[in-house]
């Protein structure tokens, strides 16, 4: 192996090559990279392009969640000052009985 990359045209360029997959290979005892042990977190390669991207996948999931749990809620109402509204008085009139108002205070 160090005969080849010695005759190897392009030497340094080989040996970067094959340090970076020396460096992204999991160890068999530790199950980590020496890459992800030096600098807690993996390295890029050309493969990891490849892979699905997880913080996309996430945002996809929490957007339709979201989404779907509020399928049902309705738009809050907005007033402006003059506006009529109908208000339900409890207090001496029956409890259904809407009553028409001008007053209506916008904070």
């Amino acid at each position: 192996m160090v005969q080849e990359l010695k005759s190897a045209p392009n030497k340094g360029q080989d040996l970067q090559r094959f340090l970076m997959a020396y460096r992204n290979t999991p160890h068999s005892t530790t199950g980590c990279c020496p890459a992800e042990m030096f600098l807690k977190r993996q390295i890029r390669m050309r493969l990891s392009l490849l892979k699905p991207n997880l913080a996309t996948h996430v945002e996809k999931q929490q957007e339709a969640s979201i989404k779907f749990h509020d399928r049902d809620t309705k738009t809050v109402r907005s007033f402006l000052p003059g506006d009529f509204v109908l208000l339900r008085n409890f207090r001496g009139l029956p409890s259904g009985y809407l009553l028409p108002s001008c007053n209506v205070k916008v904070p």
